[in-house]
């Protein structure tokens, strides 16, 4: 019988700063899975969102009063130089082991101990490597796991994936201070991605077997929170409709039991994973909000990215989609493989085919390991502090990572330029549109709301933690069905 290693667990979320103000005070799913499957096995832990404060000293304050053994850090490869940071201080003053994991682990595995404070490392899933190291089973022995032995990095083979994602409990997050988040459950119902786009890292983070929870434990789920008096739910999978008939059981036993709930897929999803019969039951159950992941409107970019996508499938499930009265939210990836001016502008105008509610060309990043950095090395220049901007750089940000024949630095800077206005133009003719009930009125309200002054005022405000919540139960009030604005 193993000898327990470690007793309480502190997992700590890092501070974020970000332009991306939802993901404040959006609940941590992967946080919320590692903490429900210690409490299954009876492991004392607790959860820390730095989001919601930056102080240092909340975190010595915790780890003074919770007393933990091993603590946890989740790390993101951007601004992972705030974690690092956390971590050297936090070893400096506490005798105490700290483990990382998250998507910067799994990409880089051995180098995140290099670059990092920490004593171990999580590759990729973490709920059984993380207790496996609390219960006291040998080091060597535990798959999944990165270590250091006598000042050097072992790493052991991958774990398996988990193959039935009904076994792990959903989170509860009575580890959270539920107040402070916005009152939206998010959900991941499957986990890993079949395909393989160039750019993306979930093959990485989360592996090409695709894995999924049945409709009865998404349901289960969704009626624990309907108890506690939620209503709106946001479903976070990379592939949600890829099994059309595990959706087709979910929404006939969400439409038999609730007539009140509100979910988006603000992920995306393939278009030729949906069909309208699919989309008219989702729309029946009470879906809103549906991403696209479109990524080109060109032919062969999409060839060159491994999409696998028919542009005819996209262009049928945007039209579709928005006929069936979606608000519907296309994303597309700017610079890839071949990119050209005339490549991206053939997004730009596909962008503005539709009555779409809104758009994100997305900034591409060759994340190291992925085919696109590969491609890059070979084919392509990377900008002389792109190791720098991997840290400070987020994808929906205007500086690119990298230039080729086809496309210089300045004319990438100017499509992202290009691009972000095309956003702002779609999400207020979106906003026009809703508010044509108003007739003239609703006119003038977009103008006085898209007044420079004005619209940068309701923007820094929103971006504020303090006052993000009031400007959302106005915009609740006035707007109660419009979401882009």
């Amino acid at each position: 019988m193993n000898k327990v290693r470690f007793r309480r667990f502190l997992l700590v979320i890092p501070p974020f700063y970000s332009q991306n103000v939802a993901y404040w005070t959006t609940l941590g799913v992967g946080a919320g899975y590692l903490s429900e499957y210690l409490t299954s096995k009876n492991v004392e832990n607790h959860v820390l969102d730095m989001r919601l404060n930056h102080s240092k000293k909340i975190l010595f304050d915790e780890i003074k009063s919770f007393k933990p053994d091993l603590i946890g850090f989740q790390i993101l490869t951007y601004r992972r130089d705030v974690a690092f940071s956390l971590i050297e201080k936090t070893k400096q003053k506490f005798n105490i082991k700290i483990v990382i994991g998250g998507p910067h682990v799994s990409l880089v595995r051995p180098l995140s101990l290099e670059e990092s404070k920490a004593d171990f490392a999580i590759k990729v899933e973490g709920e059984e490597t993380l207790y496996e190291l609390m219960s006291g089973v040998a080091l060597k022995n535990i798959k999944g796991l990165i270590y250091k032995k006598d000042n050097v990095i072992v790493e052991n083979p991958d774990r398996p994936f988990i193959k039935n994602l009904d076994a792990l409990p959903f989170p509860k997050y009575k580890k959270f201070d539920l107040k402070k988040y916005d009152k939206v459950i998010p959900l991941f119902t499957s986990r890993g991605c079949p395909f393989g786009c160039t750019f993306c890292t979930v093959k990485l983070t989360m592996g090409r077997i695709f894995r999924y929870r049945s409709a009865k434990n998404i349901f289960e789920e969704i009626k624990y929170w309907y108890k506690q008096g939620y209503r709106t739910f946001h479903i976070l999978d990379d592939n949600f409709t890829l099994m059309p008939e595990r959706i087709f059981e979910l929404c006939d036993l969400l439409i038999a039991n609730f007539k009140d709930i509100e979910l988006a897929l603000p992920n995306g999803v393939r278009a030729d994973k949906i069909s309208k019969e699919l989309l008219i039951k989702m729309k029946k159950t009470g879906f809103t909000l549906l991403g696209i992941g479109v990524e080109s409107a060109s032919k062969t970019i999409l060839k060159n990215i491994q999409k696998h996508e028919k542009l005819e499938e996209i262009e049928k499930a945007i039209k579709l989609s928005t006929q069936l009265g979606f608000d519907v939210e296309l994303f597309f990836t700017i610079g890839n493989q071949g990119e050209t001016k005339g490549s991206v502008r053939k997004s730009f105008e596909l962008a503005k085919k539709y009555p779409i509610a809104d758009v994100k060309f997305n900034n591409v990043i060759p994340f190291p390991n992925t085919e696109l950095f590969e491609w890059v090395s070979k084919n392509g220049t990377f900008r002389p502090d792109f190791e720098h901007m991997l840290v400070f750089q987020e994808n929906f940000q205007g500086e690119p990572f990298f230039e080729t024949p086809e496309l210089t630095l300045e004319d990438r800077k100017q499509l992202l330029k290009e691009a972000r206005e095309l956003r702002d133009m779609i999400i207020r003719k979106n906003l026009t549109r809703k508010l044509s009930r108003f007739g003239y009125l609703g006119k003038m309200l977009v103008f006085i709301l898209y007044l420079k002054p004005i619209n940068a005022t309701i923007r820094y405000l929103y971006s504020q933690r303090f006052t993000r919540e009031p400007i959302k139960r106005v915009k609740s009030l006035l707007f109660s069905d419009i979401r882009h604005f």
